[in-house]
């Protein structure tokens, strides 16, 4: 544990202050590319939209669950393009969009 998480109460859980954190998804972070590549806003767009989709899938779950009305969200509609050159990783963020795309397919599968 660090000096400011000491100072802050913060909670190392066991680990020591060098070693990577899982964040329970297979990808860490988005390369970019030299050449060629996913556009990054469109990539970053595309991120916000399904996003915003498990979100509102997560709390209809919640409010069907809880026997509240609830309406399902229209799937997002995604648009990558690519460019020549600065791009994101196609791998890369076509595994990340592929992850996202599980986690709304198992929410759905809850309604």
């Amino acid at each position: 544990m660090g000096f400011l998480s000491k100072l802050f109460g913060g909670s190392d859980n066991g680990k020591s202050a060098g070693a990577p954190t899982d964040t329970g998804t297979g990808i860490g972070m988005l390369r970019t590319t030299r050449s060629g590549g996913y556009d990054k806003r469109s990539v970053l767009a595309a991120m916000d939209a399904l996003n915003a989709e498990i979100l509102a899938l997560s709390e209809a779950v919640s409010s069907k669950c809880s026997g509240s009305p609830y309406t399902l969200p229209e799937p997002a509609d995604l648009e990558l393009t690519k460019v020549s050159s600065g791009g994101f990783n196609e791998e890369d963020t076509n595994a990340y969009i592929g992850e996202l795309r599980k986690k709304i397919a198992e929410l759905r599968a809850l309604l």
